[in-house]
């Protein structure tokens, strides 16, 4: 499960979004985040696991991350062949 915790699509940035997830974990003391993802340099979370699924905690919807990778020419299109021979 992803959560957005920011309110603004700047923050997918590590540089803006570390203190904003920095501040969200200072409210919640009790509660062991996973910390492994906040060193990315795009879009970086912490979590929390559980036995059968994890939430992500994040700045940015995957919408705007999305936007901004399609913007900045970070996304490699399929080729149209890819899904030859799959049942769909």
């Amino acid at each position: 499960m992803e959560v957005v915790i920011g309110s603004s699509a700047s923050t997918a940035y590590a540089s803006n979004a570390r203190p904003e997830l920095e501040l969200f974990m200072s409210k919640h003391t009790d509660v062991v985040f996973d910390t492994r993802a906040l060193e990315k340099e795009f879009n970086p979370d912490v979590s929390l696991s559980f036995e059968q699924f994890s939430v992500k905690f994040h700045c940015t919807s995957l919408l705007d991350v999305c936007t901004q990778e399609i913007d900045k020419g970070l996304v490699v299109q399929v080729p149209p062949e890819f899904f030859d021979g799959y049942d769909r």
